[in-house]
């Protein structure tokens, strides 16, 4: 057998929490079954894959699942060089950066960022961890190097963990924030790009990379992105609220105010709408902006919010 299927109707959180509960039933550490991947589910993924002989990526996917769910005898011991850790063979060894990882996760849950970075660096020090596995140590590192403002040490570990594992969409994302966060906003836009070319479907990417190229003035290029995010997630009402921005930027007041309107219609208090909405002359609004407000410097709009996409 090769294990229970997903549900068909379940979401990204609820996999998360099947898979916490499997964890948590082998006896994992994963802290709360809440569907949320924190440091200590990603770290019991990484164990769980390394005991087996997986790819050590510490996601939660469908493959994942179904590897949990298969009978014990259906489960193969990892063959030497299969996954890089052989656990028959080397017990202790194999145990010692592992150990760190689940230690730095808990640090890390506790709120104590210094320690998590300590124990995250001794678990690369072991030596005895796979290179997917390593490169999820860096990319943890960076993670807590960039939380307590150390953004060059930050940077460096992602560029290790990118090295390891080229194809980890994750860390190109976590370098990207890192880039971003210190001005470098041209750097942040092609790791958002690299992001999105492994996965497609990553909403949050788009959005990140609109507001960089925001940041850069590329405002044509900043609606198309931020477009994308809204396709893939309806419901980023700040994406709206900044593609209105952009919109504004460039002097498409009535695609602004489009935008502008569909974030009334979530939340009329909605931060940074006013503000935007008087950037653009619509000033006195007490309802939606697709509706013209008294003393509007230009003609409303008569286009519906629902031609928004």
């Amino acid at each position: 057998a090769d294990g229970a299927e997903v549900p068909a109707s379940a979401s990204d959180d609820d996999l998360t929490i099947l898979i916490q509960e499997r964890l948590a039933g082998a006896g994992f550490e994963v802290g709360p079954l809440d569907g949320i991947m924190g440091p200590r589910t990603q770290a019991a993924i990484v164990s769980y894959q390394i005991r087996h002989g997986l790819p050590t990526d510490g996601a939660p996917t469908t493959d994942l699942y179904r590897h949990l769910n298969r009978p014990p005898e259906a489960v193969p011991s990892p063959a030497p060089g299969a996954g890089g850790v052989d656990i028959a063979d080397a017990p202790i060894v194999s145990d010692i950066g592992h150990d760190y990882l689940r230690r730095a996760a808990g640090a890390s849950d506790r709120g104590d960022i210094r320690l998590a970075a300590f124990l995250y660096s001794k678990a690369i020090e072991a030596g005895d961890l796979t290179a997917d596995a390593q490169a999820f140590a860096y990319n943890m590192l960076g993670l807590h190097e960039a939380a307590r403002g150390r953004i060059a040490q930050a940077l460096h570990d992602y560029d290790r963990a990118i090295a390891l594992s080229p194809d980890d969409k994750g860390a190109y994302m976590n370098r990207a924030e890192a880039y971003f966060g210190s001005g470098r906003f041209a750097r942040a836009v092609e790791d958002y790009d690299r992001a999105v070319e492994l996965d497609p479907g990553l909403a949050h990417a788009y959005y990140r990379r609109g507001l960089a190229l925001s940041e850069l003035g590329q405002f044509e290029r900043a609606i198309e992105s931020f477009s994308a995010a809204i396709e893939l997630s309806p419901d980023l009402v700040q994406a709206y609220l900044d593609r209105g921005k952009a919109y504004g930027m460039i002097g498409r007041r009535d695609e602004a105010v489009l935008n502008f309107a569909k974030v009334f219609e979530t939340d009329p208090r909605y931060p940074g709408l006013r503000a935007e909405m008087e950037r653009i002359g619509l000033v006195g609004c007490s309802g939606s902006p697709a509706k013209g407000c008294p003393g509007d410097g230009g003609a409303a709009t008569d286009a519906a919010p629902s031609r928004l996409k």
